[in-house]
């Protein structure tokens, strides 16, 4: 049995947690019991992740004495094969510990999850500080989409390329009818980051669709708050908060990201494996996705209004592509993390 350790910062039903839960049965026919280290203390998706078959342990913030320590402590207890990092805060401070702490054969993996391009000066220094220690400590770097691995070639970091999958179920949602009302769905944590406010804005324009929006609302900004009450008083609101999006792209007319930066997005993988229509923020992270039928970039934020009424003209309510999706299936992620795993690269 190969013990692998994942190093994660707060467990939220956000990408990297829900395809983990997505790998578990793929990777326990291949001989792997997984263990989950989260940092901090909200872990609103801790007991989904112990429901798939996860050991999991919670320590504070590694980059506190405290929680490196504990981090150290639980890691020479699990005595693991593999220690997998997914967190960019800290890393080269998990890559340390973890180095110190686990057998010396043991491998160290570090997943690169989005296009991170810090702004300030002292943001550029200190990242290529944390990556150039790290990066000498851990066997792989890998980053999950062609987008990430060319920024991380921007600063002179080489990477391999495994690309994020999505779920076995969403693979056969393409062969479901939709209904007749025009269904605009969203889903992703909401934070300025995911920039979901121009897309409320379009359908309150609209007002003859209605909008899904799932995700968890901890960091929502006010005006969105308000914009989605208002969407609920006028009965335009289908669905809103944390829930499994299956149900919703089934019913689904139209799948937004309007991102303003991504790594390689499984909320929006989730909607291509679907065969819905998709639009797509202009941004770093997303050009992976312009591949597929029926994926299109709105430019600005002020054209999401005209792109859903053009796609609602183009498509109508209940339009679906089928798409060869084998890129993005778990059996291919799962065989090429194995591979690292197992040392085969």
């Amino acid at each position: 049995m190969l013990r692998v350790v994942h190093i994660l910062g707060s467990l939220r039903p956000s990408g990297m947690e829900r395809m983990l839960v997505s790998s578990r049965s793929h990777m326990e026919s291949a001989g792997v019991k997984g263990f989950i280290i989260a940092q901090g203390q909200s872990h609103p998706y801790l007991p989904d992740l112990v429901r798939a078959g996860f050991s999991v342990h919670t320590v504070p913030s590694i980059t506190s004495l405290g929680g490196a320590l504990r981090l150290a402590r639980l890691l020479c207890q699990i005595e693991p094969d593999v220690v997998h990092i997914h967190t960019e805060g800290g890393y080269g401070v998990s890559a340390a510990v973890s180095r110190i702490a686990v057998a010396r054969n043991a491998r160290l993996i570090r997943t690169i999850h989005n296009v991170f391009r810090p702004t300030s000066l002292r943001g550029r220094l200190s990242r290529r500080a944390q990556f150039v220690l790290g990066d000498r400590l851990v066997d792989y770097v890998v980053s999950v989409s062609h987008d990430v691995h060319q920024n991380e070639l921007s600063y002179g970091r080489s990477s391999i390329c495994i690309m994020n999958w999505v779920d076995d179920r969403f693979q056969k949602v393409a062969q479901v009818q939709t209904a007749n009302e025009f269904l605009v769905t969203v889903v992703g944590n909401c934070s300025h980051i995911k920039n979901h406010g121009p897309v409320v804005s379009a359908v309150r324009r609209l007002t003859d669709c209605s909008l899904a929006h799932l995700g968890d609302e901890g960091d929502i900004g006010i005006p969105e708050s308000c914009m989605l009450d208002s969407l609920s008083k006028s009965s335009q609101l289908a669905a809103r908060g944390v829930r499994d999006p299956l149900e919703i792209l089934k019913i689904t007319s139209v799948f937004c990201m309007p991102s303003k930066n991504e790594g390689m997005g499984i909320a929006l993988a989730e909607a291509i494996c679907a065969g819905v229509p998709c639009l797509i923020s202009d941004a770093p992270g997303l050009s992976w996705a312009k591949i597929f039928d029926g994926v299109e970039t709105v430019s600005s934020e002020n054209g999401w209004c005209d792109a859903i009424a053009q796609t609602r003209a183009k498509y109508g309510s209940g339009k679906r592509f089928v798409r060869d999706v084998s890129l993005l299936s778990a059996e291919n992620g799962v065989r090429d993390y194995l591979s690292l795993y197992r040392g085969d690269v």
